[in-house]
Protein backbone atom coordinates (compact mmCIF):
# COMPACT_ATOMS: atom_id res chain seq x y z
CA UNK A 1 0.00 0.00 0.00
CA UNK A 2 1.43 3.20 -1.00
CA UNK A 3 1.06 6.65 0.94
CA UNK A 4 -1.94 8.72 -1.18
CA UNK A 5 -1.02 12.28 -3.25
CA UNK A 6 -3.10 14.07 -0.22
CA UNK A 7 -0.57 13.21 2.21
CA UNK A 8 -2.74 10.22 3.88
CA UNK A 9 -0.26 7.38 5.52
CA UNK A 10 -1.05 3.35 4.77
CA UNK A 11 -2.67 1.98 7.64
CA UNK A 12 -0.88 -1.41 7.55
CA UNK A 13 2.49 0.40 8.82
CA UNK A 14 4.49 -0.56 11.25
CA UNK A 15 4.23 1.73 14.20
CA UNK A 16 6.22 1.56 17.74
CA UNK A 17 3.83 2.77 20.54
CA UNK A 18 1.69 5.39 18.72
CA UNK A 19 -0.78 7.14 21.05
CA UNK A 20 -4.38 6.01 20.34
CA UNK A 21 -8.00 6.92 21.72
CA UNK A 22 -11.45 4.18 21.49
CA UNK A 23 -14.91 4.91 21.73
CA UNK A 24 -16.46 1.95 23.47
CA UNK A 25 -20.14 1.78 23.96
CA UNK A 26 -22.91 -0.73 24.75
CA UNK A 27 -26.43 -0.72 25.60
CA UNK A 28 -27.40 -4.42 25.76
CA UNK A 29 -27.10 -7.10 29.14
CA UNK A 30 -24.90 -5.44 31.82
CA UNK A 31 -23.80 -2.54 28.98
CA UNK A 32 -21.16 -1.02 32.02
CA UNK A 33 -20.01 -3.83 32.85
CA UNK A 34 -19.37 -4.79 29.27
CA UNK A 35 -17.50 -1.74 29.24
CA UNK A 36 -15.18 -2.42 31.90
CA UNK A 37 -14.87 -6.01 30.53
CA UNK A 38 -13.45 -4.65 27.33
CA UNK A 39 -11.64 -1.93 28.71
CA UNK A 40 -10.01 -4.31 30.92
CA UNK A 41 -9.80 -7.40 27.86
CA UNK A 42 -7.75 -3.70 26.76
CA UNK A 43 -5.65 -2.32 28.92
CA UNK A 44 -4.25 -6.20 29.59
CA UNK A 45 -3.37 -7.16 26.20
CA UNK A 46 -4.04 -4.55 23.52
CA UNK A 47 -2.88 -1.02 24.87
CA UNK A 48 0.48 0.19 26.90
CA UNK A 49 -0.33 2.80 29.87
CA UNK A 50 -4.47 2.40 28.90
CA UNK A 51 -6.40 4.78 30.87
CA UNK A 52 -10.71 4.90 31.48
CA UNK A 53 -12.91 7.71 30.98
CA UNK A 54 -15.59 8.27 33.04
CA UNK A 55 -18.49 6.48 32.05
CA UNK A 56 -21.45 7.91 30.25
CA UNK A 57 -25.28 7.53 30.14
CA UNK A 58 -26.35 8.37 26.20
CA UNK A 59 -29.55 9.26 24.83
CA UNK A 60 -29.30 7.07 21.23
CA UNK A 61 -28.30 9.43 18.46
CA UNK A 62 -29.28 7.59 15.13
CA UNK A 63 -31.93 4.39 16.03
CA UNK A 64 -33.88 5.93 18.30
CA UNK A 65 -36.25 2.47 19.51
CA UNK A 66 -33.55 1.00 21.72
CA UNK A 67 -32.16 1.08 25.19
CA UNK A 68 -29.83 4.12 26.39
CA UNK A 69 -26.06 3.35 25.54
CA UNK A 70 -22.94 3.53 28.16
CA UNK A 71 -20.36 5.34 26.24
CA UNK A 72 -16.68 5.83 26.95
CA UNK A 73 -13.16 6.33 26.02
CA UNK A 74 -9.89 4.76 26.83
CA UNK A 75 -6.33 6.01 26.33
CA UNK A 76 -3.12 4.17 25.95
CA UNK A 77 -0.04 3.12 23.89
CA UNK A 78 -0.01 0.86 20.37
CA UNK A 79 2.50 -1.07 18.96
CA UNK A 80 1.56 -2.41 15.49
CA UNK A 81 -0.78 -1.10 12.37
CA UNK A 82 -4.14 0.69 12.68
CA UNK A 83 -5.24 -2.75 11.09
CA UNK A 84 -3.64 -5.08 13.91
CA UNK A 85 -5.57 -3.23 16.46
CA UNK A 86 -8.73 -3.01 14.66
CA UNK A 87 -8.45 -7.14 14.39
CA UNK A 88 -7.34 -6.94 18.16
CA UNK A 89 -10.37 -4.88 18.99
CA UNK A 90 -12.75 -7.31 16.99
CA UNK A 91 -11.29 -10.05 18.51
CA UNK A 92 -12.46 -8.13 21.89
CA UNK A 93 -16.02 -7.79 20.60
CA UNK A 94 -16.89 -11.16 19.70
CA UNK A 95 -15.68 -12.56 22.98
CA UNK A 96 -18.20 -10.15 24.77
CA UNK A 97 -20.93 -11.28 22.55
CA UNK A 98 -21.00 -8.89 19.52
CA UNK A 99 -22.03 -10.59 16.63
CA UNK A 100 -21.65 -7.86 13.61
CA UNK A 101 -23.78 -9.76 10.90
CA UNK A 102 -26.83 -10.07 13.44
CA UNK A 103 -27.12 -6.67 14.22
CA UNK A 104 -28.74 -3.36 13.06
CA UNK A 105 -26.58 -0.45 11.90
CA UNK A 106 -26.37 1.87 14.64
CA UNK A 107 -28.74 -0.31 16.80
CA UNK A 108 -28.44 -2.21 20.09
CA UNK A 109 -25.10 -4.46 20.91
CA UNK A 110 -23.13 -5.71 23.52
CA UNK A 111 -20.06 -3.90 23.11
CA UNK A 112 -18.76 -1.28 20.30
CA UNK A 113 -15.16 -0.61 19.81
CA UNK A 114 -14.26 2.26 17.61
CA UNK A 115 -10.91 3.62 17.08
CA UNK A 116 -11.22 7.81 17.09
CA UNK A 117 -7.57 8.23 17.24
CA UNK A 118 -4.03 6.71 16.18
CA UNK A 119 -1.97 9.21 16.70
CA UNK A 120 -2.15 11.92 14.08
CA UNK A 121 -2.70 10.32 11.18
CA UNK A 122 -5.51 10.29 8.53
CA UNK A 123 -6.38 6.77 7.21
CA UNK A 124 -8.77 5.88 4.90
CA UNK A 125 -7.86 2.49 3.56
CA UNK A 126 -9.45 -1.03 3.11
CA UNK A 127 -9.14 -4.53 4.28
CA UNK A 128 -10.48 -7.54 5.78
CA UNK A 129 -11.38 -8.46 9.35
CA UNK A 130 -12.71 -11.52 10.51
CA UNK A 131 -13.45 -12.54 6.84
CA UNK A 132 -15.60 -9.50 6.32
CA UNK A 133 -14.14 -6.55 4.34
CA UNK A 134 -14.33 -3.30 5.89
CA UNK A 135 -13.16 -0.01 5.35
CA UNK A 136 -11.50 2.38 8.22
CA UNK A 137 -11.39 6.17 8.51
CA UNK A 138 -9.44 7.80 10.98
CA UNK A 139 -10.08 9.96 12.46
CA UNK A 140 -13.72 8.22 13.04
CA UNK A 141 -15.93 9.77 10.19
CA UNK A 142 -18.66 11.22 12.88
CA UNK A 143 -16.91 11.79 15.71
CA UNK A 144 -17.14 15.58 15.71
CA UNK A 145 -20.75 15.05 15.31
CA UNK A 146 -20.77 12.70 18.48
CA UNK A 147 -20.78 14.09 21.94
CA UNK A 148 -21.01 10.87 23.47
CA UNK A 149 -17.59 10.04 21.95
CA UNK A 150 -16.14 13.98 22.15
CA UNK A 151 -16.94 14.46 25.89
CA UNK A 152 -15.18 11.31 27.20
CA UNK A 153 -12.12 11.80 24.67
CA UNK A 154 -11.43 15.03 25.64
CA UNK A 155 -11.59 13.71 29.47
CA UNK A 156 -8.61 11.93 28.60
CA UNK A 157 -6.92 14.46 26.27
CA UNK A 158 -8.36 17.61 26.57
CA UNK A 159 -5.66 19.31 24.12
CA UNK A 160 -7.36 16.72 21.55
CA UNK A 161 -7.67 18.34 17.59
CA UNK A 162 -8.63 16.95 14.47
CA UNK A 163 -5.47 16.13 12.43
CA UNK A 164 -7.56 17.24 9.30
CA UNK A 165 -7.94 20.81 10.42
CA UNK A 166 -5.91 20.94 13.43
CA UNK A 167 -8.87 22.37 14.77
CA UNK A 168 -9.15 21.31 18.65
CA UNK A 169 -12.14 18.97 19.56
CA UNK A 170 -13.17 20.77 22.11
CA UNK A 171 -14.68 23.51 19.93
CA UNK A 172 -16.74 20.71 17.56
CA UNK A 173 -18.51 20.23 21.49
CA UNK A 174 -19.57 23.64 22.11
CA UNK A 175 -21.15 23.69 18.58
CA UNK A 176 -23.55 20.88 19.80
CA UNK A 177 -26.41 20.12 21.66
CA UNK A 178 -26.87 18.29 24.59
CA UNK A 179 -27.40 15.08 22.94
CA UNK A 180 -28.99 13.27 25.92
CA UNK A 181 -25.20 12.46 27.74
CA UNK A 182 -25.01 12.11 31.52
CA UNK A 183 -22.14 11.16 33.58
CA UNK A 184 -22.95 7.39 34.91
CA UNK A 185 -22.30 6.64 38.41
CA UNK A 186 -21.47 3.19 39.04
Amino acid sequence: MQESASGRQPADTDFSAIEVILGLGANVGDPARNILDAFAAIAGDVLQEAVLSSLYVTEPQDVKAQPDFINASCRGFFSGSAFDLLKKISIIEHSLGRKRAAETRRGPRSIDIDILLFGSMIIEAGAEVDGEGCWLRIPHERLKLRKFALVPMLELKPEAADPVTGEPFSNFVKKLDQQGIYKYDI
